[in-house]
């Protein structure tokens, strides 16, 4: 454990275990973009305020996705939903592919990575 200054040696000895882990959960937590807060590792961009430049930027390409090539609204909600229960998805990347995860999703003939794949490309009819 690295501190700053003595003062801060003599607080963290005369604090109990728990307000000295607290403490360094705190200071740790200062040091991380969007204010404070750790990162949403389940969370797609969508629903990450932080990052809604990328966010826009994301939507505009889906929006390039033509139509015929476009998943039905509930396939896309049903894919979302599995991506955001995989282990895999970190602040709305895919870890195996490195995809845009909201975007990969919104494709009709797109399937997950993983295997076995969380979910396959959608079928005619």
């Amino acid at each position: 454990m690295r501190f700053e200054n003595r003062k801060t040696v003599r607080a963290a000895a005369a604090g109990s275990p728990d307000s000295v882990g607290a403490e360094m959960e705190k200071k740790e937590n200062s040091m991380l973009p969007g204010g404070g807060k750790k990162p949403c590792l389940r969370c797609l961009l969508q629903d990450m305020p932080e990052e809604a430049v990328l966010a826009q930027s994301l939507r505009e390409l889906i929006a390039l996705i033509p139509p015929e090539e476009r998943a039905a609204e509930e396939t896309v909600r049903k894919r979302l939903a599995a991506c955001r229960a995989c282990g895999h998805m970190g602040r709305g990347t895919c870890g195996l592919c490195g995809c845009y995860v909201e975007h990969r999703a919104e494709k009709k003939r797109a399937d997950c990575p993983d295997l076995p794949s969380r979910w396959r490309p959608e079928t005619a009819g």
